[in-house]
């Protein structure tokens, strides 16, 4: 795919960082047991258990107070709004879930994952996991083409300078 603008681009790299982290949470999850938590030993598992607190607690819960503050106002200028507010009803989903499921990550980066944290960690993971790809491929299919389309090269470099600066 290729971008007229750096907002697209941006948003487009933040969704493939974002994917690849749901593909390893995704064999976490489905390669374990529901009564066995992982080895809390085990390098990778506790690497994926930081990166994805990391990722909800920064680049998702960013990426969507971006879209929400900036870019949707922009399409909703554009004749564009429902697309920004039904991806805006999707975060007030996502997020929560989100936050918990980092909860759980830092309990288990903690050492304290009991078997209910890890049944709950696992049937959140699955939820999380299905929703945000979802959402990704919402945006991937209409957000981004709207923003090509809606932005002009002025906003784009003012909404891409904003953005790069609450990374």
């Amino acid at each position: 795919m290729e971008f007229s603008r750096h907002v697209s681009r941006m948003l487009h790299e933040e969704h493939m960082a974002a994917l690849s982290l749901l593909e390893r949470l995704e064999s976490m999850v489905q390669g374990t047991v529901p009564s066995e938590p992982p080895d809390l030993a085990d390098g990778p598992v506790i690497r994926l258990f930081g990166d994805l607190k990391a990722a909800i607690e920064g680049e998702i819960s960013n990426h969507f107070e971006f879209e929400e503050s900036e870019l949707f106002p922009c399409l909703a200028k554009a004749g564009d709004g429902d697309l920004g507010e039904l991806l805006s009803e999707e975060h007030k989903v996502i997020l929560p879930l989100g936050r918990r499921l980092a909860e759980l990550a830092g309990t288990a980066r903690a050492g304290d994952m009991t078997v209910e944290n890890w049944q709950e960690f696992r049937r959140s993971g699955a939820e999380f996991i299905e929703r945000l790809r979802s959402h990704i491929d919402k945006e991937e299919l209409a957000l981004i083409p709207a923003a090509e389309a809606a932005i002009n090269d002025d906003d784009d470099m003012r909404l891409a300078g904003q953005y790069a600066y609450s990374r």
